[in-house]
């Protein structure tokens, strides 16, 4: 189940480039780890 977690993880980082990249947007959802 190795391919969820790399799956995840490029989510996190694609969605955070994403956020950076639309930063006109006040609601950033960012990946949080616990």
């Amino acid at each position: 189940m190795l391919w969820i977690v790399t799956a995840f993880l490029l989510w996190c980082i694609f969605g955070y480039i994403y956020n950076k990249i639309m930063d006109k947007n006040e609601e950033h959802q960012e990946c949080y780890y616990d």
